[in-house]
């Protein structure tokens, strides 16, 4: 091979530097001057020169998808750190397959992101290629503004708006470039200046630069929030002592944190209106009948806001509740931290919470751990 057939690299601090700016302005361009952006992106990263390889190929489909996952994590960590975390710490207070059933809040975190990403399949059909990844940075930046945004003020309207515009104006974007995104290596490109003004770089170089700001900003902010806000984001778990309380119940008596000493509680938050919570009253009632005689006591903690009498003797109308039925005006649930009905503790003859469960749970798991206990004491 001669002198000059050999390509001289870059050193490598040299090479990364040139990646981010080369992601920097693919980010800026896909927001300001998409078109020209796509087709510039096309042929170089979809080898489509004349002189394109399979290397050449591969390689940029490496780097496409690499924008992509770079994109996501932006998402993910500059707009939807709260939430994961959120999920995270419910999990971490869980036990067995309750933390499995605590995270499942983290399919709506990335259910806008995998929703846009069909749409815009269903929209580009067979046009859509490697791409298509810039083609969701309206969703990013939407959500970064409005993560933004929620740091200093409220913004009204429901919480999903965001990602429906976020949605929408990717769908825009990708209409506006169909014909830029379905041209393929043997068809000629549109006509288009072969190259923008470099002043256009520049611009589409900082408006990427702005956006990693914002980026960074939000990462922040999220970070301080739930190392600030850590102990009280997961509900409260097992080895914790019951907080004190004091709950009137139906039959017209006073239930107490001190009522709960020298048995096993089973202490159920639920709502007539939660269909999860009629699925497990029957579970519940199996439970009482079977360990009544080994001193535990189920105590179904109703939650709802108002007349809460009236709507327990309504459902009692149509619902056996053969166990004590206490009525809490929040405060408990709130010091709990009870978040999702029906939320079930369970707690010791010493007033120590043992287990934690949020949504049904089979029968057999709770009357193992009620077994536990109950052996712990002897």
């Amino acid at each position: 091979m001669s002198a000059g057939d050999q390509t001289v690299k870059p050193p490598p601090t040299r090479r990364r530097s040139l990646a981010v700016r080369g992601f920097l302005q693919r980010l800026g361009g896909a927001l300001l001057d998409p078109r020209a952006t796509l087709l510039e992106l096309g042929p170089a990263r979809r080898g489509a020169a004349a002189n394109s390889d399979a290397r050449a190929r591969q390689g940029g489909r490496a780097a496409t998808l690499l924008d992509g996952w770079i994109l996501l994590l932006i998402y993910l960590l500059g707009a939807r750190l709260i939430p994961i975390m959120d999920a995270v710490a419910d999990a971490w207070a869980m036990h067995g397959l309750g933390s499995l059933q605590a995270l499942l809040p983290l399919v709506f975190v990335i259910l806008p992101w995998v929703l846009t990403g069909f749409a815009l399949e269903i929209l580009l059909g067979r046009a859509l290629d490697d791409r298509d990844e810039l083609l969701r940075a309206p969703l990013v930046v939407v959500a970064l503004l409005t993560t933004a945004l929620a740091g200093v003020t409220t913004i009204p309207g429901p919480s999903f708006a965001p990602d429906i515009l976020g949605g929408a104006l990717c769908l825009t974007l990708a209409w506006f470039v169909r014909d830029v995104v379905g041209v393929r290596d043997e068809t000629p490109p549109p006509a288009t200046p072969s190259s923008r003004p470099p002043a256009l770089r520049s611009l589409a170089r900082l408006a990427g630069l702005l956006l990693c700001l914002v980026f960074a900003v939000n990462l922040a902010r999220q970070v301080h929030v739930v190392q600030r806000d850590w102990t009280q984001m997961a509900p409260v778990s097992r080895g914790e002592v019951m907080p004190s309380f004091e709950l009137p119940t139906r039959a017209g008596g006073v239930l107490d944190d001190q009522a709960l000493r020298g048995q096993v509680s089973v202490l159920v938050f639920w709502t007539t209106w939660c269909g999860n919570c009629d699925t497990e009253m029957p579970v519940l009632a199996s439970l009482q009948e079977r360990f009544a005689a080994h001193g535990v006591e189920v105590i179904a903690v109703n939650c709802d806001r108002g007349n809460q009498l009236v709507k327990i003797h309504e459902y009692g109308a149509r619902r056996e509740l053969p166990f004590t039925v206490a009525l809490d005006d929040g405060r408990l649930q709130a010091a709990l931290r009870v978040r999702v009905y029906p939320h079930i503790v369970l707690v010791d003859p010493a007033g120590t919470i043992r287990y934690v469960h949020q949504g049904t749970v089979r029968e057999g798991t709770l009357a193992s751990e009620i077994r536990t206990i109950l052996r712990a004491g002897d």
